[in-house]
């Protein structure tokens, strides 16, 4: 009996000397924002006097009032640059809560001078923490969603 329970403590040593894979390299952030719906949807075609019209859900961790905003950016021909063209930054709702949803119309014409030909537009939204007087970072964004350009 006692080389059995040595046995048994010895297992339950080793067990639980594992370790766990846990990835403490990246951090986790629970900011986060969707789209629940978006009008013309994915690979749709587009041309200069289409309106995208995009119900969002977000979420913010640690919200602070007046420090937010969810804007909508077009990749450009600069990697890693985007734009909101001619959009005016008024335009874009006001985030008022730490979670919620907003809806943001926005008329394709503000980008469509950017356009590169033959290239499908690549747009997503981003959710903004304020930095500064005229400056903010990026703390969540949405997936892509890409359109066709009308030839």
């Amino acid at each position: 009996m006692l080389k059995k329970l040595g046995l048994l403590i010895f297992v339950l040593s080793i067990i639980g000397c594992q370790s766990v894979g846990v990835n403490t390299n990246s951090p986790i952030s629970e900011t986060k924002i969707s789209i629940i719906k978006i009008s013309p949807s994915d690979s749709k075609i587009v041309n200069k006097n289409s309106v995208i019209e995009a119900k969002l859900k977000y979420y913010i961790k640690n919200y602070v009032p007046g420090e937010y905003k969810v804007i909508a950016q077009f990749d450009t021909e600069k990697k890693g640059a985007t734009s909101d063209g001619t959009f005016l930054t008024e335009d874009y709702p006001i985030v008022k809560s730490a979670e919620g949803v907003l809806v943001i119309k926005f008329p394709i014409k503000h980008v469509w001078s950017q356009r590169v030909a033959d290239k499908p537009f690549v747009m997503q939204f981003y959710l903004n923490k304020r930095t500064g007087e005229r400056s903010s970072k990026v703390i969540a964004k949405t997936d892509s969603v890409i359109y066709n350009v009308e030839k």
